[in-house]
């Protein structure tokens, strides 16, 4: 592998870079839910939103307008397993996608017939436990189809196992690691095609266990819980010049290494870090709200170019293929978001960062104010008010391989108000910073 460190200039002044949330969109929250806290040993929490009477018609037949769990792991960032109801998707919708499409291409891992890695298979989320036997035996005795893979940790040597496993209602793999499993016959090294290097721990196993374990006592987190290390997805392209400038203009993050692979075709792994965080004002303190020693959060984001997996093209249609679902997402997303405007079900795979900068983008509104200058289509809903300070989210039009991007960060009134006007003539007009709901059709 050849390794190369990357040193863009950032113009941001950003205190942190912090990551507070990922949010998967599934089909069926509870058994997705139910899935991963049978199997794994996660925590979970269901919220269910039902319809008022003023509500304008996003919900099921019951009344149930949205579902999200929380699954509580060994992380202070946030996961939200999401299903919504009656959101624009367009002629495709998030059931053909997740059913037709990633189940067919890695539903069923342990099959015989697997046709091997696909491309999708880097639309993943990585998960640490100082010990894989108990829920390694717990898979295997639930029938649960599965990948296991071997690799060598390149920090500290120690042999490192993989499992992968498909989650259901979502369609994408969320991946195992440690270092210690007693059954280790059905694990083997990476294929050239599948791209090891983009699994690969950047930790030593003496620091993932320390990670692991102070985060747990702080958390007081059940031990069986897994412990979030990464977050990947796929990129259409070996390097994607525009989404890096994104990437350091809105989060103040340059990659901390971009790894190519000596096999052709090269696969292409660029690694940015950042530390999971809770999303409230605690967030904006200096530390406050993390434990002490912040390289116990680290959080790998991960963008993988792999051309030498397989598409769906060929295995279940043209449609079925990395491209078209990027463009599909993202054309999406521009059609339906505006200046504060827009909601589609897509949306609901995103993740969340905390903007917490000196000077520059310190404010929502100025993050939004940019947006718009940029031509970038975003949505804002309001979190919490603290000391008389308003916390809000935008969730924005920009998509990498599906996965959407929401911004976190206090607002500063010189854009959002509750009054629907605000002080600068030369903006468009605004709604004001409303709180999300799943029961509107326009998200306010």
């Amino acid at each position: 592998m050849q390794n190369a460190t990357a040193t863009p200039t950032s113009t941001l002044n950003v205190t942190q870079l912090l990551l507070y949330k990922e949010t998967f969109l599934s089909l069926n929250s509870s058994a997705d839910a139910s899935f991963l806290v049978s199997n794994f040993g996660f925590g979970s929490n269901s919220l269910t939103f039902k319809a008022g009477p003023s509500s304008s018609g996003i919900t099921a037949a019951d009344g149930t307008c949205g579902v999200r769990t929380t699954m509580t792991a060994v992380t202070q960032a946030l996961l939200h397993v999401t299903e919504t109801k009656d959101y624009f998707e367009g002629p495709i919708d998030a059931a053909t996608w997740i059913r037709g499409c990633f189940n067919r291409l890695h539903g069923n891992m342990s099959a015989d017939d697997w046709g091997g890695w696909d491309r999708f298979m880097s639309m993943s989320t990585a998960f640490y436990y100082p010990d894989l036997s108990l829920t390694f035996s717990v898979l295997k005795s639930n029938g649960i189809p599965f990948a296991g893979r071997k690799y060598v940790n390149p920090i500290d040597g120690e042999t490192m196992y993989v499992v992968f496993v498909n989650i259901p209602a979502m369609g994408v793999p969320w991946e195992f690691h440690s270092h210690h499993l007693n059954d280790t016959t059905a694990f083997h090294a990476f294929s050239s095609n599948e791209c090891g290097a983009q699994y690969w721990m950047r930790r030593s196993v003496a620091a993932l266990d320390t990670a692991y374990s102070q985060l747990a006592m702080e958390l007081s987190e059940h031990t069986n819980s897994p412990m979030l290390i990464a977050i990947r997805t796929p990129s259409t392209v070996a390097h994607d010049a525009p989404r890096r400038q994104v990437f350091e203009k809105y989060l103040g993050a340059q990659p901390v290494e971009i790894i190519e692979s000596d096999d052709a075709p090269h696969c292409v792994v660029e690694r940015y870090e950042f530390t999971a965080t809770e999303s409230s004002p605690s967030s904006f303190n200096g530390v406050s709200g993390l434990p002490v020693d912040e390289h116990w959060s680290k959080i790998e984001y991960t963008f993988v170019y792999n051309p030498a997996a397989r598409d769906g093209s060929n295995d279940v249609g043209e449609w079925c293929a990395l491209d078209k679902y990027d463009e599909y997402v993202a054309g999406v997303h521009e059609r339906m978001f505006g200046v504060n405007t827009g909601w589609d079900r897509y949306i609901d795979r995103h993740v969340g960062f905390v903007v917490n900068a000196r000077d520059g983008f310190g404010s929502l509104d100025t993050v939004v104010e940019h947006l718009i200058d940029d031509g970038i289509g975003f949505h804002a809903h309001d979190d919490s008010i603290v000391n008389n300070i308003e916390y809000g989210s935008a969730w924005t039009s920009l998509a990498y391989g599906g996965l959407g991007v929401e911004i976190f960060a206090k607002t500063n009134g010189t854009y959002f108000n509750k009054t629907g006007s605000n002080s600068n003539a030369t903006l468009p007009q605004t709604t004001g910073l409303y709180p999300l709901n799943f029961c509107s059709s326009s998200s306010d």
